[in-house]
């Protein structure tokens, strides 16, 4: 009878400590994780609570602070083939400026879930940081294919083919992804510059006094405007 009450006591013992354990590892989750469905949530300062949203649904995407790298090592332990959890990791990566390393996290992610245009497209941005241009290029078309009508996905790529100095392809992406959204002043702005170093310099001043009606105090537009004006003066 006291050899059973040992084992029972030592049963209870091991299942406190799991218990114990596991609420230890949610616990290490910190506030980048919701603890009903673990998904990242957004602590951008202009947002009242970090509930206020969740991760990809950000509107402050860019400057959202997602929790440390670190943060994800309790849920790619009990299941690392979770592509969205390798998508998160990547993003906290991408906060910190490691490139290299959120390119890391998010092939593993696709890996899982080739789907994700979000995914693809981030990949874009990033080897855009890194300079790898013909990448970018790549990834940002990945992104369109999954998601056509992926307005940052074309202005990425446009950016991408405008440092290889292919503007005519830039052009095209930048005019597809006007027309996902003609109100988008700094695309006008980047298709204006495209004309301009293809010498079509009347094409190029119609995107930049477009760019000047969406947003009137846009200095850069404004001065690419007046330099355009010049040059096709001058070829008069």
């Amino acid at each position: 009878m006291r050899k059973l009450s040992y084992i029972l006591i030592a049963a209870l013992l091991c299942s406190t400590a799991v218990l114990a354990q596991r609420s230890q590892d949610y616990e290490n989750l910190g506030s980048a994780y919701c603890p009903t469905c673990h998904q990242a949530t957004c602590t951008h300062k202009e947002h009242k609570s970090p509930a206020a949203c969740r991760a990809v649904d950000c509107a402050h995407t860019d400057n959202c602070v997602l929790g440390a790298a670190s943060s994800c090592t309790v849920p790619l332990r009990k299941q690392p083939d979770c592509a969205r959890t390798w998508f998160l990791k990547g993003c906290d990566y991408e906060g910190c400026g490691k490139y290299a390393e959120a390119l890391a996290a998010w092939k593993k992610s696709v890996e899982y879930d080739p789907a994700q245009s979000e995914v693809h497209y981030r990949m874009g941005r990033a080897y855009y940081k890194l300079g790898r241009y013909s990448k970018a290029v790549e990834s940002c078309r990945t992104a369109a294919y999954y998601r056509p009508g992926y307005l940052d996905a074309y202005y990425c790529m446009g950016n991408a083919l405008y440092e290889q100095r292919n503007y005519a392809d830039a052009i095209c992406a930048y005019q597809l992804a006007l027309s996902c959204n003609p109100s988008y002043a700094q695309v006008h702005y980047n298709l204006g510059m495209a004309y301009g170093k293809k010498c079509m310099y009347s094409e190029a001043i119609c995107a930049f006094e477009k760019a000047l009606r969406i947003e009137p105090s846009y200095y850069k537009a404004r001065v690419a405007l007046n330099d355009a004006c010049r040059k096709i003066a001058y070829c008069r």
